[in-house]
């Protein structure tokens, strides 16, 4: 009976060795399910609980909590770019005084986030103070860009900008053209 239940226990191991290996776990089935399911929410524009966020991506507790407690995440754009990778954007409101955006990337072997980037901000402006913006276009399947605006202090109008276009690795990173 002993010999009967080690070659059991052997056999059900060496299968779920076989599973991991093969990335053919029931836990990736459901990671991947999860994920469609997370973006999902964000492509239909729902608020996102900070729990949900923190389990999709790395943030600091810190943006959710103490002096940021009424902070909220939103879901905004799901974007696909070239080589199956994901694009998420998430609007995060701070609850004090900033609306930001931020892209989260999504590898479609590894069903996980891979990098991010904030790419849209404004902040309540403190006329006496330089204040800047920032904001994105898409321009193709595998590049985006992001301009930001500066305005002087006791000013109205924009004094510069600063464009900088963004690929796509083929790692899932984003990395700079100009």
């Amino acid at each position: 009976m002993r010999y009967i239940l080690t070659v059991m226990f052997m056999t059900i191991l060496s299968c779920q060795w076989q599973q991991e290996v093969m990335g053919q776990t029931p836990n990736s089935a459901k990671t991947k399910k999860a994920i469609s399911s997370f973006l999902d929410s964000v492509e239909k524009k729902q608020e996102l609980s900070s729990k949900l966020i923190s389990t999709y991506i790395e943030i600091d507790s810190a943006s959710y909590t103490g002096y940021f407690s009424n902070a909220s995440f939103t879901g905004d754009t799901v974007f696909h770019f070239f080589g199956g990778f994901i694009g998420a954007i998430i609007k995060y409101n701070d609850g004090k005084f900033c609306i930001t955006k931020w892209m989260y990337l999504f590898s479609p072997e590894k069903n996980e986030n891979t990098t991010s980037m904030e790419i849209y901000s404004d902040c309540d402006r403190d006329e006496d103070s330089e204040y800047s913006f920032l904001r994105y276009k898409f321009l193709n399947e595998s590049s985006f860009e992001t301009i930001e605006s500066f305005i002087p202090a006791n000013s109205h109008k924009v004094k510069s900008v600063e464009r900088h276009v963004w690929k796509i690795s083929s790692n899932g990173r984003f990395y700079s053209v100009n």
